[in-house]
């Protein structure tokens, strides 16, 4: 995922690939529920991603009982 997307990736239907196309599916909404289920658990998301080398996905819940 390009440096420049990440801060709109936990936006409703935002999609990195701009392709429309039939056989690409996903509506862009995962991302959105993930982040608000985690935040209602006064969790944090952080993302870090490399371009061609992979995208690393930390969750943390410090503090949850």
């Amino acid at each position: 995922i390009e440096e420049s997307e990440l801060p709109n990736i936990f936006e409703p239907f935002y999609r990195v690939d701009k392709c429309r196309s039939k056989y690409i599916k996903g509506s862009g909404l995962g991302l959105s529920i993930v982040d608000s289920i985690i935040k209602k658990h006064n969790g944090t998301i952080d993302i870090n991603s490399k371009v061609n080398v992979g995208t690393i996905i930390t969750i943390n819940f410090d503090g949850y009982k």
